[in-house]
């Protein structure tokens, strides 16, 4: 889990890890399968079967998810599946 202040293209956005708690839906009836809450470096392990999912934030940072958007996540038998969520903050 990275955050920026603003994505922007010139100068950058230099990417600052942060703890969050995201839940993990499933993709096509939008369940919960799972809540998982991150390191301070936002590295987080979850086991779930192989599938498609959400992954959605609902904590960033100790506080609510502005503007939470769904990141799908294809996860295959036997293997970890590694992904990045960029969050907004919602500032500008």
């Amino acid at each position: 889990m990275i955050a920026c202040p603003v994505d922007r293209a010139d100068p950058p956005c230099t990417p600052t890890p942060v703890q969050a708690r995201l839940t993990v839906l499933n993709a096509t009836a939008q369940a919960v399968v799972a809540t998982v809450d991150t390191d301070a470096q936002g590295h987080f392990t979850v086991a779930v079967p192989a599938g498609s999912y959400l992954l959605r934030p609902v904590l960033i940072g100790g506080g609510p998810a502005r503007r939470p958007t769904n990141l799908p996540v294809t996860v295959a038998a036997g293997h970890y599946t590694s992904i990045t969520m960029r969050l907004d903050n919602g500032l500008r």
